[in-house]
């Protein structure tokens, strides 16, 4: 027997929010242009950066590594606007599954998804 902890598992719900790669484009232009106007300090690295993600014409399961990156890093509020009520529980395990138009949609994991 361990003295040293105690572990207590309690089942959790999984929230899955389904969204599609223009939207994404969508939500955070809409987020940018909403800062960007309250502080004309805001770069548009950032959009360059999420562009060259969301917005080429290459199929997004060939850039599965960059999009969990711009959730890792904390873009995720931005990304994906009224559906943060979904996601913002901090008991549920939460996955985000983008489509792709015709291609294969690509699943970002629970602990991609930073805020």
């Amino acid at each position: 027997m361990n003295n040293k902890y105690n572990v207590i598992k309690t089942p959790a719900e999984k929230v899955t929010v389904v969204i599609s790669r223009h939207q994404l484009w969508k939500n955070f232009i809409a987020s940018w242009t909403d800062m960007a106007w309250n502080d004309p300090c805001i770069g548009t690295e950032c959009v360059k950066e999420v562009a060259d993600v969301l917005i080429t014409g290459e199929p997004l399961s060939n850039k599965f590594l960059a999009l969990r990156r711009l959730f890792k890093d904390g873009w995720t509020f931005m990304l994906m606007c009224e559906a943060m009520s979904e996601l913002d529980t901090p008991t549920n395990l939460l996955e985000i599954v983008v489509t792709d138009g015709e291609n294969k949609p690509v699943t970002v994991p629970h602990e991609d998804i930073q805020f």
